[in-house]
């Protein structure tokens, strides 16, 4: 496809330069079979397709949402795509918004006892979709593959080999760095939560039902935030609240407040129910522990 226009399910594609290959452009185990650079108008949806190759789509401007086997991923513009072969594959632009230009490269890979090239073999055959903002070296893979695609020589042959070799595992590094991006920042959203939950609680130990406002304050399930309170912190959120009104009770004691008015502005029905408490907390009354820690003083 070469300066022509393509009607999608919904919108234009505007072929800049799109091709299947009718000669190997690559020596080695790599063999490119499709290359293009295409231009999208806003609204153009694709067809759902089967990759017949492993595919790099590399956005060079614009924004769209692209659908790998049910899962969508939303690009714009600088990301890097890897669609594996075989994969069930759309691209849709949306609406109201600029032109999506995109560059890609369809590629097979052949097995090779070249311990490198059969890492990468047996790293694209176990890969799934994914994105990244595409590196320096991953926008310079694809440039030197475009710019020779019009050559069939043994030198570009060579080059084509080299590019298509820099691009997997160049994109293979984003993608990494991306994932990994991506735990931290889960990591620090999850420990932030967690000193909300904490600090939440803290404040507000004196209200034994305090655990119920939690979903309602922080906009998640009770199950999820005692989820991952306990497999965080090792300790249940009841049990937390828990410990944290014991202390608070043991300070108001020392303090000589008596077990009666701790009770009260503890919530306890009864001193009774109090007492009970704090015996199943540390084995001793309130009475008793007031006694004790005013000897060690």
């Amino acid at each position: 496809m070469s300066g022509e226009e393509h009607k999608g399910q919904c919108g234009t594609l505007v072929g800049s330069d799109s091709r299947y290959l009718d000669f190997s452009m690559t020596s080695g185990p790599y063999i490119i079979l499709q290359i293009g650079d295409l231009v999208a108008k806003s609204g153009y949806m694709g067809e759902p397709h089967r990759q017949f190759a492993h595919e790099y789509t590399y956005i060079v401007s614009g924004s769209a949402d692209i659908i790998c086997d049910n899962e969508q991923i939303k690009v714009s513009q600088g990301d890097i795509i890897f669609n594996p072969k075989n994969s069930l594959h759309k691209i849709s632009c949306r609406k109201n918004e600029n032109n999506l230009r995109f560059q890609f490269v369809g590629f097979d890979i052949t097995e090779t006892d070249d311990t490198i090239d059969k890492k990468l073999y047996d790293y694209l055959n176990n890969s799934k979709p994914r994105a990244a903002k595409a590196s320096p070296s991953v926008i310079s893979a694809f440039e030197d593959i475009l710019s020779n695609r019009f050559i069939n020589d043994e030198f570009q042959k060579k080059i084509a080999e080299d590019s298509v070799r820099k691009l997997i595992i160049s994109a293979k590094r984003c993608f990494e760095s991306t994932e990994q991006e991506n735990k931290e920042s889960k990591k620090s959203e999850i420990n932030m939560l967690l000193l909300k939950i904490c600090t939440f609680i803290d404040t507000n130990c004196k209200d034994i039902g305090i655990l119920k406002e939690l979903p309602a304050t922080f906009g998640y399930s009770y199950s999820y935030l005692s989820s991952i309170f306990s497999r965080h912190l090792g300790i249940s959120m009841r049990k937390y609240l828990l410990m944290r009104r014991h202390n608070l009770e043991c300070k108001m004691l020392l303090k000589g407040i008596s077990a009666t008015e701790v009770a009260g502005e503890m919530g306890y029905s009864s001193i009774h129910a109090f007492s009970h408490a704090f015996i199943r907390c540390c084995g001793i009354s309130p009475r008793d522990y007031v006694m004790q820690n005013s000897k060690e003083e």
